[in-house]
């Protein structure tokens, strides 16, 4: 296999250092930037792209580690119309935040939230995911003005971090005195940073002489790139909610969410895909106090390897008429394995004769393709926090996400988040 490159021989020593400053004017996404750099920085060919592994398997790995709950479609205060007096009467209990109860908002109610939630990834499965960035490529006989080379260069990642500021608003309106319609927008902020150690080096074949970098350079995305940060819609989701029964042992409620793509997926915002999510929702008010619990399956009618389980149990403890304590366990389980298709051979890119991948996510490597996979994973977190009454019909609560597994591409830290919730 032959490629041609206009470079000189001389340059190659530098050929690292003008990768990193080549950076086209049109705007890209984080994943067309991160496939440049894993690009310069596993072969020194200055502008050369090739077929690789690791951005495909971080977006895929990303949205699922940001994937944390909103909040639920009846947030605050509920309202029942009791006929004795002919009037709606507001509920006592302030309710959960992020799990749903069988109540309802009320005929003709509205709520409107806001919230706000920080999450930083930087582990998968538990250890640091830089530990895993080891890739390598060679590409032989490469045509030059002064004769053909052997190029080859190795990158291992040493620090890795995907930031998100999550900032999402939420309006439910109350249909019937028992049904409930919802739409939740989210805004996100995400910063990609990654750095690690690069060699490279070029073989002269008609000489046998070798040049390249012999110490390891450290190299810096966040350098490479104008920018490493990225801002805007994710996955819109619409929700409904329908109140079966109550007065039994337990009351119950029947949800469906929908969530659309509206997410830019290679900016890490968005699954990329159209999801139905049926719930059944449980729960038991004990004077102001609150017990529910909640099961769901979300359908990815794109790929249904992405499938997954949801459920959550919690409690709300009113401490004081307007202070709850609340503790909820919440999760979500794939059924299998993510397993995914990465062509080699594309348009404009180069297809390295030898590819060190990192093994820990790729099953097999074919001429033409690599297939790549997301281990199935058991996503459980424990959200504990307090909802308080601070105005009127104002609800505001404060929350810290703590994982309890860490499968997946996790944070290390409790998450914190919080919001505020207004009905009338």
């Amino acid at each position: 296999m032959r490629h041609r490159a206009s470079f000189l021989p001389s340059l190659l020593l530098a050929a690292l250092a003008v990768a990193l400053g080549f950076d086209p004017a049109h705007a890209r996404s984080l994943s067309s930037k991160l496939n440049e750099f894993v690009s310069n920085v596993t072969n020194p060919l200055a502008g050369v792209q090739i077929a690789e592994p690791l951005t495909p398997i971080i977006k895929r790995a990303a949205i699922r580690g940001a994937d944390f709950p909103v909040a639920s479609t009846t947030p605050g205060f509920v309202y029942r119309y009791d006929p004795e007096v002919g009037m709606f009467e507001r509920s006592d209990s302030l309710g959960p935040v992020f799990l749903e109860r069988s109540d309802t908002i009320g005929k003709g109610r509205v709520d409107l939230g806001f919230s706000y939630l920080y999450t930083d990834l930087t582990e998968f499965d538990g250890e640091d995911f830089a530990d895993d960035m080891l890739l390598a490529s060679q590409v032989n006989n490469v045509s030059t003005t002064s004769g053909p080379v052997n190029v080859a260069g190795a990158f291992q990642g040493t620090d890795f971090s995907l930031r998100y500021h999550s900032f999402t608003f939420s309006g439910t309106y109350g249909v019937t005195d028992r049904w409930d319609v919802n739409v939740i927008v989210p805004l996100l902020y995400t910063i990609l940073d990654l750095e690690g150690d690069a060699v490279a080096a070029a073989q002269f074949l008609d000489t046998g002489g070798i040049i390249g970098n012999t110490e390891p350079a450290r190299v810096s995305f966040s350098d490479f790139v104008d920018s490493n940060d990225a801002f805007g819609v994710g996955d819109v989701q619409g929700r409904t909610k329908y109140r079966l029964m109550e007065g039994g042992i337990v009351d119950m409620a029947a949800t469906f969410a929908v969530r659309f793509p509206t997410g830019e997926e290679d900016n890490f915002q968005g699954l990329g895909d159209f999801t139905l999510t049926p719930s059944l929702v449980a729960s038991k008010n004990f004077g102001p106090h609150n017990v529910h619990m909640q099961l769901g399956v979300e359908f990815n009618t794109d790929d249904m390897d992405r499938t997954r389980g949801r459920y959550g149990i919690g409690g709300a403890l009113q401490i004081i008429e307007s202070v709850a304590f609340l503790v909820e366990l919440i999760g979500s389980s794939s059924f299998t394995d993510d397993e995914f298709d990465i062509a080699t051979v594309k348009a404009g890119e180069i297809t390295p004769d030898q590819l060190l991948l990192p093994s820990h996510f790729v099953k097999r490597q074919t001429a033409t393709e690599i297939v790549a996979f997301v281990p199935q994973s058991n996503i459980i977190d424990i959200a504990t926090g307090f909802k308080f009454n601070i105005a009127g019909r104002v609800v505001a609560y404060v929350s810290a996400i703590i994982p309890i597994t860490n499968d997946g591409l996790r944070t290390s830290t409790a998450v914190p988040t919080g919001g505020l919730q207004y009905s009338f």
